[in-house]
């Protein structure tokens, strides 16, 4: 890759990105004409993904030209996956796919998201009651909210926080050290914006987004407990939302489904984005599958929903509290 490809590249196409979600899941990157796929074992398969999904990387962040340039880059990546080797590969694309594909499946995915574009004035009334309401309560207690310069410690301090909320749900964070450094200390840095809110010096959680063009993402988030007894989830969100307006981002991604998380199974994580305006966008996932490994999906996905389900289940009965808040609970 040449230097101006590097710069102009989406941060989620980055070697320096890749790099740190391969190290993540020890997986490898993969060229495949000017795209990189992540590249990683599945179980018996080994499959490529762009993104792939435990990746941290926002599913919406695919092919996301126009129609014309994406079927393009379809058509040679259908071309490729049937000489590739692989087993499974899945791609985003945020136009419809051509009928032409020899794809094995292709499912739709509604990704939330924010337009930018009215004022702050619209925006504002534009969200429900609850988050004006959680807004000026946090703003009355105190609560701050500034664009901070991201260390170790308050990176360290972050993961304990987000591990803490992830471990309450019966999950592990999908953002590691490895995306962290990545972020912070690379040509990654000046996509990333570090927000964090505090009250009386004291830190209640924080929101890093990362931003291409006129798009930022809701990428990763975490508010302590007494953060989120005060608002304070509420206010980084509308604060980081002003923020991008007044810094020309038209866009904002909040990285899940109506339905809530990345992966539709936590319906409070949606009627939080929902509450802010948030509107669905159409995007569709292309899978190739070779070697039983479209079954082996459809397995993994029943058990991670009876996984779920009976996590739920232990929570009703046992009354356990959820710790605070994360990108996925926010």
């Amino acid at each position: 890759m040449n230097p101006p490809y590097e710069a102009n590249v989406s941060p989620f196409q980055k070697l320096a990105w890749l790099d740190a979600c391969a190290s993540s899941v020890g997986g490898s990157v993969r060229q495949m004409g000017s795209l990189r796929l992540l590249q990683r074992r599945l179980g018996p398969w080994t499959g490529a993904g762009l993104p792939l999904p435990k990746s941290a990387t926002p599913l919406s962040a695919g092919l996301m030209n126009d129609a014309d340039c994406n079927d393009r880059d379809l058509r040679g990546i259908d071309e490729w996956f049937w000489r590739s080797g692989l087993s499974f590969l899945q791609v985003t694309s945020s136009t419809r796919p051509p009928a032409d594909l020899r794809a094995s499946r292709i499912e739709p995915f509604r990704n939330l998201e924010i337009d930018l574009s009215p004022t702050c004035e619209f925006l504002w009334s534009a969200s429900s009651q609850l988050p004006r309401r959680a807004v000026r309560k946090a703003l009355k207690a105190g609560v701050r909210v500034h664009v901070a310069i991201p260390d170790e410690v308050k990176l360290t301090e972050h993961r304990r926080t987000a591990r803490s909320v992830y471990e309450a749900s019966g999950q592990l964070p999908a953002h590691t050290k490895f995306h962290h450094d990545a972020v912070v200390g690379s040509s990654l840095r000046e996509h990333a914006q570090f927000f964090s809110a505090s009250l009386n010096d004291t830190n209640l959680g924080h929101l890093i987004s990362i931003r291409h063009l006129d798009r930022a993402y809701y990428w990763d988030v975490a508010v302590n407990q007494t953060g989120r007894s005060v608002g304070a989830g509420h206010l980084l969100f509308w604060t980081w939302m002003r923020w991008c307006k007044r810094h020309g981002v038209t866009r904002l991604d909040l990285m899940g489904p109506p339905e809530g998380g990345r992966a539709g199974t936590a319906a409070g994580i949606g009627r939080f984005k929902l509450s802010f305006g948030a509107k669905p966008q159409d995007y569709w996932v292309v899978y190739w599958f070779r070697r039983g490994a479209g079954l082996g999906l459809d397995a993994s996905r029943v058990l991670s929903r009876l996984r779920q389900a009976n996590f739920s289940k232990l929570v009703s009965v046992t009354g356990k509290p959820t710790a605070g808040e994360s990108s996925d609970t926010t």
